[in-house]
C-alpha cells in the first residue's frame, strides 16, 4: 500500500473518534476499503469530511440511531438543513452521492436491507459550460507570478491540462525531457494517459527542479515531509492569494480554470476533438463536447469548413439550376 495513504486510517480514526463504537466500524471498514481501491486522496478527504458531517448531524437529531437504521424520511431532513445552508445544487449532490454510495455499500454487506438515498432527492443541476479565464486576466496572473514553484505548477494546468490532483502526484520519474511529455498516472476516474508540454513548460519545470531547496520523488513536495506531496488545498490558498494581490480575486477563478483554459485554448487552434478528449483524460466524448459550446470563434471554424465542403460540392451549380429559370 502507497505511503501516501497511511494518514488517511488516522484521518478517519480521528474524524468518527466520537461516533458508537458499532457506526465506526461501519465507516472505519468503509474508507478502509476505499483506500485498498486506490482512491483519489482528493476523493478520500471529500468522502471522509461529508460522512463526518453527516453523522455529526445524525448524532444532534438521534444521538443512538446507528446507521443502518437510518431511513428515507431522514435523509429528506438532511436534505432541507442542507437546503438551508444555502448551498450550490453541486455541492449538495455530491453530499448526497457520497452518502448513497457508502449506504449502497452497506447494503451490499448485508447490514441493511435498501439505501434510504433516493435517486428523487437529488436537485436538477443547471447546464454549465467550463469557464476559463481570459486572455488579458492570464497576462497579468503570469507576468506577476515571480514564484518558480507554483509558475511551474500552473503552467502545467494551463499548457498541459492537467488536474491539480496529478500535478500534486507528478513524479520526476514520470517525465521524459526528450519527448516533451509526461505520464499521468490514476487521473480522474482511474485513467492512466500521456500529456505534452510546451518548451515554455520544459523551461519552468527543469529552473524549478534544479533550483528547489530540498530532494523528493515527487516534483512538488510538501513542507511538512519531502515524501508526501503538495496538497491541493496549499495550491488553491496560494492561487487566491496571488489573485486578490494582483485585483482579479472577484473573477472567480479558480486552478481548475487553467484546466479549462488549456482545453479552450487548443480548440480554438484547431486540435480534434477526439485528441482533446485524450488530453483531457475524459471518459466521455460529451465532457470534451461542452468546450466546443464555450466561444463564438469554435463554433464559427465549424461553420466556415461545412460551408467550404458544401461549396466545393456544389460548384457546378449555376443561377439557372438553383432558380430554376
Amino acid at each position: 500500500m502507497p505511503s501516501t495513504y497511511d494518514q488517511y486510517n488516522k484521518q478517519a480514526q480521528h474524524s468518527f473518534g466520537n461516533m458508537s463504537q458499532e457506526n465506526q466500524t461501519y465507516l472505519l471498514d468503509y474508507i478502509q476499503l476505499l483506500i485498498n481501491r486506490q482512491l483519489s486522496p482528493h476523493s478520500l478527504n471529500s468522502i471522509i469530511s461529508n460522512l463526518r458531517q453527516f453523522c455529526l448531524y445524525l448524532q444532534q437529531i438521534h444521538p443512538l440511531m446507528s446507521l443502518v437504521s437510518v431511513k428515507a424520511e431522514f435523509i429528506r431532513h438532511y436534505l432541507s438543513y442542507l437546503n438551508s445552508k444555502s448551498l450550490a445544487p453541486d455541492s449538495i449532490n455530491n453530499r448526497l452521492s457520497i452518502l448513497k454510495r457508502f449506504f449502497e455499500y452497506l447494503v451490499d454487506e448485508g447490514s441493511m436491507d435498501k439505501t434510504p438515498v433516493l435517486h428523487r432527492y437529488f436537485l436538477k443541476r443547471a447546464t454549465r459550460l467550463p469557464r476559463p479565464m481570459r486572455a488579458l486576466d492570464i497576462e497579468i496572473f503570469f507576468s506577476n507570478l515571480d514564484d518558480l514553484q507554483y509558475r511551474c505548477i500552473f503552467l502545467l494546468m494551463l499548457r498541459s491540462g492537467l488536474r491539480i490532483g496529478e500535478v500534486c502526484q507528478l513524479k520526476q520519474a514520470d517525465i521524459s525531457f526528450d519527448d516533451q511529455k509526461l505520464m499521468v498516472h490514476n487521473g480522474k476516474g482511474k485513467v492512466d494517459r500521456i500529456v505534452y508540454f510546451s518548451l515554455e513548460v520544459q523551461n519552468s519545470l527543469l529552473l524549478w527542479l534544479n533550483h528547489r531547496p530540498y530532494e523528493s520523488s515527487y516534483c512538488f513536495a510538501s513542507r511538512r515531509s519531502t515524501e508526501v506531496p503538495i496538497h491541493a488545498t496549499v495550491i488553491r490558498t496560494w492561487m487566491k492569494q496571488h489573485l486578490k494581490t494582483w485585483g482579479l480575486a472577484e473573477k472567480g477563478y479558480t486552478p481548475h480554470s487553467l484546466r479549462h483554459t488549456f482545453a479552450t485554448d487548443v480548440l480554438n487552434a484547431g486540435i480534434p476533438l477526439v485528441v482533446l478528449k485524450d488530453l483531457m483524460g475524459h471518459r466521455s466524448m460529451d465532457q470534451t463536447l461542452m468546450y466546443a459550446k464555450l466561444s463564438d470563434q469554435t463554433i464559427r471554424q465549424a461553420y466556415q469548413q461545412a460551408c467550404e465542403k458544401l461549396d466545393h460540392s456544389q460548384a457546378g451549380f449555376t443561377k439557372k439550376e438553383v432558380f430554376g429559370g
